[in-house]
């Protein structure tokens, strides 16, 4: 067995194969929501401008809300902020989505779009913290916590 397979199953035996399917899972929303935005806005109100308004302010909520949310984590646990924010950020998406069809304005779309991506759970990073932090309670050695990370950062 070759030494990368060795340290990646190592990996696995110290977060267990359901983190790094959860994290899998948990980031699609995240890559899919501001194309899914872009070309929904595109289509019901027929402007590529206002699209793009509703997507940037998607990104620029995500930009702004992500440190904020990771603090939150920090100083109060994973569970209960991803959970809170993947709550806030489905109903903030259905209210975009529902906008979008209403055919509301700019303003409303840019709103929803922002707030939706302030609301976005950062899967990403909390899952690499955890599996950084399930590595070194371990007593993993360098070479195994370098793989966790570009494991979980896949």
């Amino acid at each position: 067995m070759s030494g990368a397979l060795h340290t990646y199953r190592k990996v696995i035996a110290l977060t267990g194969p359901l983190l790094p399917v959860v994290s899998f899972l948990g980031r699609l929303p995240t890559a899919m929501c501001q194309l899914g935005s872009v070309l929904l806005v595109a289509e019901t109100s027929g402007s590529l401008a206002i699209a793009g308004l509703a997507g940037g302010a998607l990104a620029l909520g995500q930009t702004a809300g992500g440190p904020l949310l990771g603090r939150a984590a920090d100083r109060h646990g994973q569970r209960g902020v991803v959970l809170a924010a993947a709550l806030v950020d489905a109903a903030a998406v259905t209210a975009l989505v529902l906008a979008a069809l209403a055919h509301a304005a700019t303003g409303w779309l840019a709103l929803l779009g922002a707030l939706a991506g302030a609301s976005v759970p950062q899967v990403g990073p909390l899952a690499r913290s955890r599996t950084v932090s399930l590595a070194r309670r371990a007593g993993a050695d360098e070479r195994t916590v370098a793989a966790a990370l570009s494991f979980s950062a896949g």
